[in-house]
């Protein structure tokens, strides 16, 4: 009975880490279709104790991290204010 109940509890694990592979890849296929592609992106800005760079044609932004001068992270929509 018990290894009858340790098999049932593999599937369901190997279920769920499909599952989540599934979530994973659906994640990042929508990111691609729906970010910014042009990736034309103005000069970093700071406001409210948070720099980013926007994108010159969509308005899209992403963090930008001023000691390393890099640019990180995922698009996101402008918030209207």
């Amino acid at each position: 009975m018990q290894s009858v109940i340790s098999i049932q509890r593999a599937q369901e694990e190997q279920n769920t880490s499909s599952l989540l592979e599934l979530v994973s890849i659906c994640e990042r296929l929508s990111l691609r279709l729906f970010s910014c592609w042009r990736h034309r992106l103005g000069w970093p800005i700071t406001r409210d104790r948070k720099t980013y760079r926007v994108c010159v044609k969509c308005g899209m932004f992403r963090e930008f991290d001023l000691s390393g001068w890099k640019t990180h992270g995922r698009f996101h929509l402008p918030q209207e204010r």
